[in-house]
């Protein structure tokens, strides 16, 4: 059977945005999340379609760390919230680079099955690549997002906030 193009095109920019990209956004705020948590004794929200755990549809608890989903039609990304950042310049900003970190090796990985791969899954493994390397730049480039990107809008890029740390602890004479 033959699929017209347009049409595969339109099915895989569906299942990219409603399935692909929210599990990559999951996994860069696990990223964040994963280091805060190694690096703080507080508790740490995932929160993935909205900016608050409150309104969150579905909460699922693991110790320190809760993830709580709000379920519609929205930008596929999420906000890692911490009860307390790290003490450290270097420990905020491993915290802000985690996200952006864990991105880059959902990349390497998702190429490397396309690469390998070459039955069913191999479309799927170079979507994956493909989004996780928007993921990736989106947070690596030091940019405010618009603030029309649902629950991230408004607020600065990982990089970004990277470099308002350095920023902060220059102005305040601290060292790295």
């Amino acid at each position: 059977m033959h699929i017209p193009g347009w049409l595969l095109f339109l099915l895989y920019g569906v299942v990219g945005w409603f399935f692909i990209a929210p599990i990559l956004g999951l996994f860069h705020e696990i990223g964040h999340a994963l280091i805060a948590l190694s690096l703080t004794p507080s508790k740490v929200s995932i929160v993935m379609g909205t900016r608050d755990i409150e309104k969150a549809h579905l909460r699922l608890g693991f110790g320190r760390l809760t993830v709580g989903f709000r379920l519609g039609l929205w930008i596929p990304a999420g906000l890692c919230i911490s009860e307390a950042d790290p003490t450290s310049v270097q420990g905020r900003m491993w915290v802000s680079l985690g996200g952006p970190l864990a991105s880059l090796m959902l990349l390497l990985l998702s190429s490397v099955l396309a690469y390998w791969d070459s039955g069913v899954w191999e479309k799927f493994w170079e979507a994956t690549a493909s989004l996780a390397l928007w993921g990736f730049l989106f947070t690596i480039v030091p940019m405010r997002y618009p603030h029309w990107w649902g629950p991230v809008g408004g607020n600065p890029s990982d990089e970004l906030h990277v470099w308002q740390i350095l920023r902060a602890s220059k102005d305040s004479g601290g060292n790295l």
